[in-house]
């Protein structure tokens, strides 16, 4: 593999390459979906256009080098808490793959930090309801500090899949015991479908993805393995629902995926990914705000659809990672 590429943009310009990454480039949207100095927002496409994650033509592996690159743009938002102006910027960073803003016909993940200072932390993202809203201003200071980092944090990625085998518990299920509501087990990955208030309106969908690992450790968050393999399953997800279904899905990958191993926080790592289908009539997911939402179950026929769906494609999607090194992906 070619050696990590450096920035070249002296100046912030927005749609235009910010960094180039894993066959793949970051941009500043024009339009930003986080005000300035409450947090950040970062694209990553593959330098080739790909089909949708959810669409089931698809492939999942060559995903994996833009996936890697939204890990290490992670990485370099989040704000190392050593910095004096580390309350500034974002201590917070989601990973989002949604089939809006561009992403219904190609590739590309957003990423999404959160300042504490901010009227959002903790809060679902407010997606526009459509791609009809002004450009928006950005940090330039948190920019230029995210576009310092990333070299070295792509650099980090990269070290740390080489030593990576993906899916190597065969068999681990049968010594597992699902949580509840679990729909589907993949070694040692739980898909659940919660019929109890989930996070989603009246009528949508919303699966979760559990990992039976130490997902308490400090810095989970940042563990390539664990992201790499729950974005897999999270993709087979998608495509087994679409394909069965026509739901387009989205992925929100929760938590602080920006953490560095050294981490800061640790009480509230719990990596995991949240599907999401819209309701039934409406071309995009709303998620009401936490905590205080409280919905209606999701249908047990939709549970049982969704159930069928997995048994009937994820095998096909996800045998033929298992105990295949992630290296052979970033040479290919």
């Amino acid at each position: 593999m070619s050696e990590i590429p450096s920035y070249n943009p002296e100046n912030i310009d927005q749609n235009e390459i910010f960094f180039q990454g894993l066959e793949s480039e970051v941009i500043v949207p024009e339009k930003t979906l986080v005000k300035p100095y409450e947090g950040a927002h970062l694209r990553i496409k593959p330098d080739q256009e790909q089909l949708p994650y959810f669409n089931p033509e698809a492939k999942i592996a060559p995903s994996l080098k833009p996936f890697l690159t939204a890990i290490a743009t992670a990485r370099s938002v989040f704000s190392d808490p050593s910095r004096e102006d580390y309350y500034y910027y974002s201590q917070w960073v989601n990973l989002h793959c949604l089939p809006r803003f561009g992403g219904q016909n190609h590739l590309q993940f957003e990423v999404i930090g959160r300042n504490a200072r901010g009227e959002t932390w903790a809060q679902p993202v407010d997606y526009p309801k459509s791609e009809d809203f002004d450009p928006s201003v950005v940090s330039l200071d948190e920019m230029k500090m995210v576009r310092d980092e990333l070299p070295d944090k792509l650099q980090e990625v990269v070290d740390e899949s080489q030593s990576i085998t993906l899916f190597d518990k065969p068999g681990s299920e049968e010594q597992i015991q699902p949580v509840e509501r679990t729909i589907m087990q993949f070694q040692n990955y739980d898909v659940v479908a919660p019929q109890g208030n989930p996070h989603v309106e009246e009528g949508g969908l919303h699966l979760w993805i559990y990992a039976h690992m130490d997902k308490n450790v400090e810095g989970v968050q940042s563990d390539v393995k664990n992201g790499v393999e729950q974005f897999i399953v999270a993709s087979a997800v998608a495509k087994s629902i679409y394909q069965e279904m026509g739901v387009p899905i989205e992925i929100h990958f929760s938590g602080n995926w920006g953490l560095p191993i050294e981490g800061h926080w640790s009480e509230n790592l719990s990596a995991h990914a949240n599907l999401y289908g819209a309701s039934p009539g409406k071309e995009n997911v709303e998620l009401p705000p936490r905590p205080q939402y409280q919905n209606p179950t999701i249908p047990e026929e939709t549970r049982q659809k969704a159930k069928e769906a997995l048994e009937k494609h994820m095998a096909t999607y996800l045998n033929v990672f298992v105990k295949q090194p992630l290296s052979q992906y970033l040479t290919s």
